[in-house]
């Protein structure tokens, strides 16, 4: 999302967003996520999760991009609800959320016979860029 917004504003299109905006996410700088991996792969086995621990709304992240950018054009959105999307028909691969754990471990196991060539020695940060 931070690469289309701020693609967009630097050739002077209109960001759009979907729903009302006040969808949260946690944006995390994708060094720090290859950093984490690296990590994870280096340390005992488990599962990890990786971000900033701090969310922000989709308009915020707007608002600051626009800022950063000195655009002040205000975003279009696109009010519809996903059920009156056009979006295709899918249909989940994973009967429940807890059963996508079966393919994680096969994953881990698989990876773990790598050896990585170098990895940091700890935990990757996040600084909130």
């Amino acid at each position: 999302m931070i690469a289309i917004f701020t693609e967009r504003m630097l050739r002077g299109e209109v960001p759009s967003i979907n729903g009302n905006g006040t969808q949260t996410r946690d944006y995390v700088y994708v060094a720090d996520v290859v950093a984490a991996n690296l990590a994870a792969i280096a340390g005992p086995p488990g599962a990890y999760n990786v971000g900033t621990g701090t969310e922000c709304d989709v308009n915020e992240l707007h608002r600051r991009l626009a800022r950063i950018i000195g655009v002040s054009t205000p975003p279009t959105t696109d009010r519809a609800s996903p059920e009156s999307s056009s979006a295709p028909a899918w249909t989940r691969r994973w009967p429940h959320p807890a059963s996508a754990g079966a393919h994680a471990g096969r994953w881990t196991q698989a990876s773990r016979r790598r050896s990585p060539t170098s990895a940091p020695a700890g935990p990757a940060t996040c600084s909130g860029r």
